[in-house]
C-alpha cells in the first residue's frame, strides 16, 4: 500500500483512491512528502478532510498519469504545503470544491500539463493567501471557473488562463 523513507510517504502504484489507513499514516507518522510510485493508478486525491492534521510540505503526482480528480477539500487547510507537481498529469479534470483552501505556504501551481482540465470549481484556492502564481496555460478545455474560486488570494500576482475556452466564471472568483 505504502512505503515509508524517513519523512517521505511512497504510495503504491495499485492504490486508486486515498483510504483511512494511507491517510491516517500520513498524518501520525508525520509524513512531509507525497510521491507515488511508477505507473500509479491513481485515480482521485484527497486526505479525507484531514488536511490541518497533517506535515505535508510536497506533494508529487508525476507518476500519477491517470488521476483525473482532486477531491472536495483535497489539500484543504494544508498549511505547510509548499509545492504540488502534476507533470504527467494530463488526465486531471476537475479541482473540486476547496481542493487548496487555506494553503497559507502555497506560492505557485502549475497545471499546464494538465491539458483536459475542465473545472475549477468553487472555492478552489479560496484563502490561499501566499499564491502569487497560477499557470493554466495548455489547459485548452478549461471552461469553468467557479463562485470564489480564488476570493482572498490577496498575493496573486499572475493567472493565465490563455488558451483556455472559459465559458463561465462565477461571482467573486477572483
Amino acid at each position: 500500500m505504502y512505503k515509508i523513507n524517513g519523512d517521505t510517504m511512497i504510495i503504491s502504484n495499485d492504490v486508486k483512491n486515498l483510504d483511512l489507513e494511507i491517510v491516517d499514516a500520513i498524518v501520525n507518522l508525520k509524513i512531509k512528502h507525497i510521491t507515488f510510485e511508477n505507473g500509479s493508478m491513481l485515480l482521485k486525491f484527497g486526505l479525507l478532510q484531514k488536511g490541518e492534521d497533517t506535515c505535508i510540505e510536497t506533494v508529487d503526482f508525476s507518476p500519477c498519469s491517470f488521476l483525473t480528480t482532486l477531491d472536495d477539500d483535497a489539500f484543504a487547510k494544508c498549511g505547510k504545503l509548499k509545492n504540488v507537481k502534476f507533470t504527467n498529469c494530463k488526465m486531471l479534470s476537475i479541482i473540486s470544491a476547496n481542493a487548496f483552501a487555506y494553503c497559507d505556504s502555497l506560492v505557485s501551481l502549475d497545471f499546464s500539463p494538465c491539458e483536459n482540465l475542465r473545472e475549477c470549481m468553487h472555492s478552489a484556492f479560496t484563502n490561499c493567501t501566499n499564491l502569487k502564481y497560477v499557470n493554466f496555460t495548455n489547459c485548452h478545455n478549461l471552461k469553468t471557473v467557479l463562485n470564489n474560486c480564488f476570493d482572498n488570494c490577496k498575493s496573486l500576482a499572475s493567472l493565465d488562463f490563455s488558451p483556455c475556452k472559459l465559458t463561465y466564471v462565477g461571482d467573486g472568483a477572483f
